[in-house]
């Protein structure tokens, strides 16, 4: 009788030592597994951004972020600079930085960089952005901009 009391108990704080294991272990954020998707995978979804430039002032907005089917460490983003949910433009993933290579996009010659935060929640962009016609190419502006990952 005292033996099954005994083993009851061990079993008792067994099983409260495994749940304690488990429930503290899974309240801790942790940083995106890099081998198990590539950087660019991570950023697929929707981002809110916050930009500012001299011509617009403050504006927000949302992208679409998806990997180009083409290259897995390449981007598309849907509504850059806010032209529009069709328009995108594509940038090169590699770690923690992302860029734009010079493209021109609905009548804009864009061209950046961004550094991706290390939990790929956000990323602090600088691109230039130059507003180009058949006729003439206007002034180009620096624009800055946080994207965060909704």
């Amino acid at each position: 009788m005292i033996k099954t009391v005994q083993m009851k108990n061990s079993i008792k704080i067994l099983l409260l030592i495994l749940s304690l294991a488990f429930f503290s272990s899974s309240c801790v954020d942790e940083l995106p597994d890099l081998s198990e998707d590539s950087p660019a995978e991570l950023l697929v979804g929707t981002w809110g951004v916050v930009e500012n430039s001299a011509t617009y002032g403050q504006q927000n907005y949302e992208v679409a972020f998806y990997v180009f089917d083409l290259d897995d460490k390449m981007v598309k983003i849907f509504n850059f600079y806010g032209l529009g949910s069709w328009s995108h433009v594509l940038a090169g993933v590699d770690g923690n930085t992302i860029t734009i290579t010079e493209q021109t996009v609905e009548g804009h010659k864009i061209v950046g960089t961004g550094t991706i935060s290390d939990d790929f929640k956000t990323i602090e962009f600088e691109y230039n952005v130059e507003e180009v016609s058949v006729v003439k190419s206007a002034n180009s502006e620096d624009v800055t901009a946080t994207f965060t990952k909704k």
